[in-house]
């Protein structure tokens, strides 16, 4: 099984395959220390081409059926307020998504309201 994480580098495990999708957030979650996980999901790529949220409460191969256990590991949704983030890190990985997408405005309003 293979993730690509936010930074693009591949995360790989070994999963039984009766696992549920919970399971392996919470083993990436755990692999990049983010404590925040419900910002936090897991996309796979179907046969047609179309992008899906893995179903935590569901096991996985039962949702991929024959495709290979490929994810990306993406946010989610963002807090409304950034502020009420209390991880550093869930921060940290927040902005480095917006910025790998070409977000640097969403960074940017982030550090001015993140100032006391």
């Amino acid at each position: 099984m293979k993730v690509t994480l936010l930074d693009g580098e591949d995360y790989t495990c070994q999963l039984d395959r009766k696992t549920k999708g919970q399971e392996l957030i919470n083993k990436v979650c755990d692999e990049v220390n983010i404590a925040e996980k419900d910002y936090f999901g897991l996309v796979y790529t179907d046969g047609d081409g179309a992008r899906s949220w893995i179903n935590p409460d569901k096991r996985i191969n039962k949702q991929l059926k024959n495709l290979p256990w490929v994810f990306s590991f993406e946010v989610k949704f963002y807090p409304p307020d950034p502020v009420l983030l209390q991880e550093d890190i869930t921060r940290y990985v927040r902005h480095a998504r917006s910025v790998k997408f070409g977000c640097l405005c969403v960074l940017l309003l982030f550090i001015i309201l993140a100032q006391p």
